[in-house]
């Protein structure tokens, strides 16, 4: 599934461009995945689209979505349920973390990554499927991560170079 989720964050996302999911479904057919990758990938940006469309519209910056009517503090420690840590796994939940302290996860946003996260069904989701999914949520609220943040959640092959 994540497969065909990258290809459609790689080929169909790009500058706010959301393909309606039956022509995504299509078109991933074409491009060669396999009918359950494709029924999966399509289930799963349903969820998205309907857990973002529970969201506030867009917002200028994500100041503003960690201060818009959320119940939790935008400090608060989050402690993981044993499902979403069997879910997650170390390395996961260690990125999230790394994420709100850089600023780039408010809590409303981190909460709709790890629920995203978790639909996702797989157990120990790793470091690059989680980047894949933070980037998802990020576009399906209409959001570009600053330069910095981009570059972070990129899946680089090589490792990156000291200076």
């Amino acid at each position: 599934m994540f497969e065909a989720l990258n290809f459609v964050c790689n080929h169909f996302w790009h500058d706010q461009a959301h393909p309606e999911l039956a022509n995504l479904g299509q078109q991933l057919n074409a491009a060669g995945f396999a009918a359950d990758e494709v029924a999966d990938a399509l289930q799963w940006l349903r969820g998205l689209n309907l857990a973002s469309s529970c969201e506030a519209a867009p917002s200028p910056g994500l100041a503003a979505l960690a201060t818009s009517g959320s119940a939790l503090p935008a400090t608060g420690l989050r402690a993981y349920t044993c499902r979403e840590q069997h879910r997650l796994g170390v390395d996961s939940m260690g990125f999230i973390h790394r994420l709100e302290c850089m600023g780039a996860l408010p809590t409303r946003l981190r909460e709709l990554v790890i629920d995203q996260a978790v639909a996702v069904g797989a157990s120990g989701l790793t470091v690059a499927q989680l980047k894949l999914v933070v980037l998802l949520v990020y576009r399906s609220l209409g959001y570009t991560p600053d330069d910095l943040i981009l570059d972070e959640l990129q899946n680089h092959s090589r490792p990156p170079l000291c200076h």
